[in-house]
């Protein structure tokens, strides 16, 4: 959406649909991690972590700070999870 966008539109009714919409999935998945032992979330963080290599994000000109280092999450982080869930003998989760 955007602060930009959204001071810009000259629809009302459909930006508050597309933010509710936002919204409602940002919740639902909120609501999903909360379910996740923290084992396993522990688990997944240190997966990502040691998986993934460090991404480079690009410095914004008004910061004087040096890079930062970011990490991406890639798609084999679902196989590893899975062999996670197969590990605890619990199966794939939703």
């Amino acid at each position: 959406m955007g602060f930009q966008n959204l001071c810009s539109s000259d629809n009302p009714v459909a930006d508050r649909a597309h933010f509710q919409r936002m919204y409602e999935g940002m919740v639902k998945e909120e609501k999903r991690q909360t379910q996740i032992p923290e084992f396993v979330r522990n688990e997944r963080t240190r997966m990502i972590e040691s998986h993934t290599p460090p991404v480079r994000q690009i410095e914004s000109k008004e910061s004087q700070a040096p890079e930062s280092v970011v990490r991406a999450a890639p798609e084999h982080i679902n196989k590893l999870l899975e062999e996670l869930y197969q590990s605890m003998g619990t199966g794939r989760r939703a």
